[in-house]
């Protein structure tokens, strides 16, 4: 599953990633979690993930507090960013901000949002396999969890294993789902 949806997801157009992005951008935007944070955990896409530099942008221009990913050994942290321009690629060639930056503890952000690969509506999420969002989303609470992706990437049930954390709120292109919650990752 995973492969297939990457290979698919790689073959989208930029004019496809760009039009999905901005419907995907809409529909975060209007949702109350996003509307009701201060403090934003924000990725930054590669490989034709959801792009979110007009969440980022917006949640910059309501005065909100955007925090971006940093790998370190098989950790991630959270550092605050100011501009886009303060991401250089990291161990994955994913941009990261500098070490420096001021960082913030997961139970401290408002909102998460969770890249994927694939995911169901039970929240149910398939990453990149190496658990770094599952490590750091454990200790935030199922609600202040948002996944976003394409609609294709929505898929009818993803096998999980009692490590992996789900997501309370998807957000697609066209529309949003409210998750029913499974047994576990929570």
């Amino acid at each position: 599953m995973r492969e297939r949806l990457l290979k698919e997801r790689s073959e989208l157009s930029l004019s496809d990633v760009l039009e999905k992005s901005h419907g995907i951008y809409l529909n975060l935007i209007s949702l109350d979690q996003f509307k009701l944070s201060h403090r934003i955990g924000l990725y930054s896409p590669v490989r034709n993930e959801v792009r979110t530099d007009s969440i980022f942008f917006k949640a910059l221009e309501l005065g909100k507090e955007v925090y971006s990913p940093k790998v370190t050994g098989s950790s991630l942290s959270f550092h605050r960013v100011f501009g886009l321009n303060e991401l250089t690629p990291g161990k994955f060639g994913v941009p990261e901000p500098d070490s420096g930056a001021p960082s913030i503890e997961p139970r401290e952000l408002d909102l998460l949002v969770l890249p994927g690969v694939a995911f169901d509506t039970a929240g149910s999420r398939l990453g990149y396999g190496k658990g770094f969002y599952d490590r750091f989303s454990r200790v935030i609470p199922l609600g202040k969890r948002v996944g976003i992706s394409y609609k294709f990437q929505l898929q009818k049930n993803i096998p999980t294993e009692g490590h992996d954390m789900n997501v309370g709120t998807l957000v697609h292109e066209q529309g949003i789902i409210f998750c029913s919650s499974k047994l576990g990752g929570d």
